[in-house]
């Protein structure tokens, strides 16, 4: 009896007009990490996080601290003053270099329609699809190739011009503070190749980051957890 009443109820209430709600529309993609990595296309909001980003993060700035400690050691120029003074110089003049280079393969890559993601996320009906290899020398050759050939947002793969004009512009742009004794275009263009080498050591390095935290994890465990 109590069963029949139960779904008399329900009958009434859909009699009275209690219709279930509308389901809600999906929500708009925004910067979050989730809709970065499982939309199909970014759109230009999605590029201008990962640059910026890439601007204002703790390895910008300890990146460019450490590599200007080394120049400081080396005393490289040596026209540049020692110290407190010499260190700035140096640590400035690489984070603007990190910061025009990631500008110059924003803009241009946005330009071209490239995708700036090392694995852009799966699309249907697109023949070229980038999944993951396996094995350390494929994964190796993966992760190089992906820094000078990269998707686009037509679904084809092309020549990475935004990661190559992002090395050009941070070569030549210590142009505009270096010493005059090696102000010249032979000092950027080698600045220009420590760049593009920066980005194939980078895309090595997060193709096997995963890998190396795990191997750590294991070499300093503290043993099994107790039941």
């Amino acid at each position: 009896m109590r069963f029949v009443l139960f779904f008399a109820a329900i009958a009434a209430f859909g009699q009275e007009g209690g219709a279930l709600p509308a389901p809600q529309a999906p929500p708009v993609p925004q910067c979050d990490s989730y809709s970065i990595q499982t939309l199909p296309t970014l759109h230009w909001k999605q590029k201008t996080c990962i640059w910026r980003d890439q601007l204002i993060t703790g390895n910008a700035l300890t990146g460019a601290a450490f590599w200007g400690a080394v120049a400081e050691w080396r005393h490289t120029p040596p026209e540049w003053p020692q110290g407190f003074k010499g260190f700035g110089m140096q640590m400035g003049t690489r984070y603007a270099q990190g910061m025009t280079k990631s500008t110059a393969a924003f803009l241009v890559g946005g330009l071209l329609h490239e995708d700036p993601r090392p694995r852009p996320a799966y699309e249907i009906g697109c023949e070229h699809q980038h999944f993951r290899a396996t094995g350390v020398w494929p994964r190796v050759g993966q992760s190089l190739l992906r820094v000078v050939w990269t998707h686009k947002e037509n679904c084809h793969d092309a020549p990475a011009f935004s990661r190559l004009a992002g090395a050009f512009a941070s070569g030549f742009v210590q142009m505009g503070w270096q010493p005059d004794r090696i102000n010249n275009v032979s000092t950027a263009l080698r600045g220009s190749a420590g760049a593009m080498g920066g980005y194939f050591g980078y895309s090595v390095f997060t193709e096997f980051q995963g890998d190396l935290y795990g191997l750590v994890g294991k070499l300093f465990t503290t043993g099994k957890p107790k039941p």
